[in-house]
């Protein structure tokens, strides 16, 4: 949830960006399309249309279709679709959360480029998660 609020921040600040530029895509993590504020409404609708699609999955993990060893039992396919539904929500927001604020920043004047080290630890986190999640979860 802290995520979630956390790429809704732009849009609380709506109001000031008025005119202003703000990055639409990057390449080699420099802004070389520009778009208007619009993209912050955008950007917020995808991550709460997502949060919720992964909030419904992780409360009914049997709709989650992920293949499955037939040796595993129902129990057992429920609490790892659940995992992963959560493991999905937490970084697919923290993610959301990070373009937001570099959008944001970006748009404002308070840097140039997005901050390839934030992303690379964001991503290096989540392998770290999910690695625990699918090869450590039975010790």
């Amino acid at each position: 949830v802290i995520f979630l609020l956390l790429s809704l921040y732009p849009i609380m600040r709506y109001g000031t960006l008025a005119g202003v530029q703000v990055p639409q895509h990057f390449s080699k993590g420099c802004v070389d399309i520009w778009t208007t504020r619009v993209i912050f409404i955008y950007i917020a609708l995808i991550g709460i249309v997502i949060y919720a699609l992964l909030s419904f999955c992780q409360v009914h993990p049997n709709m989650i279709n992920i293949p499955f060893d037939s040796k595993i039992s129902v129990q057992d396919k429920a609490l790892m679709a659940t995992s992963l539904a959560r493991f999905l929500k937490l970084w697919c927001m923290a993610m959301f959360a990070f373009l937001s604020i570099s959008f944001y920043r970006i748009a404002i004047g308070k840097e140039q480029c997005l901050n390839n080290f934030i992303l690379y630890i964001i991503l290096l986190s989540a392998i770290i998660h999910l690695f625990l999640i699918l090869f450590l979860r039975d010790r």
